[in-house]
């Protein structure tokens, strides 16, 4: 019962108001902060400018407060509870920024104190004598407006370089200009040309032969026809006469005609191993092809025959085609491989003797490969 009762108050604080209100999940609530995020970025067009506790606030608020009060005398006779409620942050944040102020410039270098943003006055001692600042405003001006616009402003020459003299006109001499003319109208006469030859109906090439050797006709019983029938051109979206930028295939190299061995095997899995780190991809298609090659060659290390190595990879691949996580499909044909190597070879011709018997082999290596884990019912 002491249990159910602390579970019980856990949960009655949370419906009337836990104390992590920041971590509630309602819709109203993450729309709530959605639209104060909103507000916090566009403080300055909306007129509405939360007036932040923090010190980051302050250092822009506490300047422009300053440079406020002081735009008639330059002196401001005040509190730091005063100009801490008028900017609305703590006493301690309104402090340190006036004493900031006091030992920088207007592009937040340290200064002297007769060039710093702000120079503090002898003022009457004890509690409520409060503070007398004579303000720069130069350079406090200098500095609201580098906090408002820092990429143009906060650019200043330190060194003692001179400035490029900009302002002088480039003159170009006449001979190199004549040069220049002679090269744009030849430039334009031969560009009229070849828009004149650019008119004539274009040649189209004849298609390619599909009857060699490397790319059999996939369609033999379709009759051919040299004459193009086109109606119109195809939009450059479905032009893919290349790969994509960075897809790059390699084309089936020369068969193995040796059963591969286990130091073979070993060879190519230290192959693929480097290519998963090399490629940016979880499971790219080089990646997934080295995958299902090393799979056949586990198989024919195996003792397996054509068909049953066919039922091993398409049960494989059958049930990658539903796994959505590109990890989870890479995992399986690891596991896989790891089947077939530990397998004895009543288990392996067992289980490869029908589809669906290899099938629910899979099923059973991508519910559960690791005999650690514990699956909930």
């Amino acid at each position: 019962m002491k249990k159910a009762g602390s579970i019980a108050i856990d949960v009655v604080r949370r419906v009337a108001g836990g104390k992590r209100l920041g971590l509630d999940r309602s819709f109203a609530a993450r729309f709530a902060r959605r639209l104060a995020r909103k507000q916090r970025r566009n403080w300055r067009e909306n007129g509405l400018r939360p007036r932040g506790r923090g010190y980051d606030w302050a250092r822009t608020l506490v300047a422009e407060e300053l440079l406020k009060r002081g735009a008639d005398s330059g002196l401001i006779r005040t509190t730091i509870g005063e100009l801490a409620a008028a900017v609305r942050c703590s006493d301690r944040v309104a402090r340190l920024e006036i004493a900031r102020l006091c030992r920088i410039d207007g592009f937040g270098r340290p200064a002297e104190p007769q060039n710093a943003c702000v120079l503090r006055q002898a003022s009457r001692s004890g509690p409520g004598g409060g503070v007398v600042l004579k303000v720069n405003r130069d350079e406090l001006a200098r500095r609201v407006l580098g906090r408002l616009k820092r990429a143009s402003l906060c650019v200043r020459p330190s060194g003692k370089q001179l400035s490029l003299p900009l302002e002088e006109k480039t003159v170009i001499p006449a001979e190199i200009q004549d040069t220049i003319d002679r090269i744009a109208r030849l430039a334009a006469s031969r560009r009229q040309e070849s828009a004149i030859a650019s008119s004539s109906p274009p040649v189209r090439p004849l298609p390619a032969d599909l009857n060699s050797r490397r790319n059999p006709d996939p369609f033999p019983h379709t009759p051919k026809s040299r004459n193009i029938h086109q109606v119109s051109s195809p939009p450059a979206s479905l032009d893919r006469s290349a790969s994509r930028p960075g897809v790059k295939i390699a084309t089936r190299g020369p068969g193995l005609t040796v059963r591969p061995d286990k130091a073979a095997l070993r060879t190519d899995w230290l192959e693929i191993a480097e290519l998963d780190r090399t490629e940016s991809e979880t499971l790219s298609e080089k990646h997934r092809r080295r995958l299902m090659r090393h799979l056949r060659l586990a198989c024919w290390n195996r003792g397996l025959d054509q068909v049953a190595t066919r039922r091993v990879a398409g049960a494989i691949g059958w049930e990658a085609q539903r796994l959505r996580k590109a990890s989870s499909r890479k995992y399986l044909i690891i596991d896989g491989v790891r089947w077939v190597l530990a397998s004895s070879p009543a288990e392996l011709r067992g289980a490869t003797a029908h589809f669906l018997g290899m099938v629910k082999v899979v099923r059973g290596l991508s519910s559960g490969s690791d005999p650690h884990e514990t699956h909930p019912g």
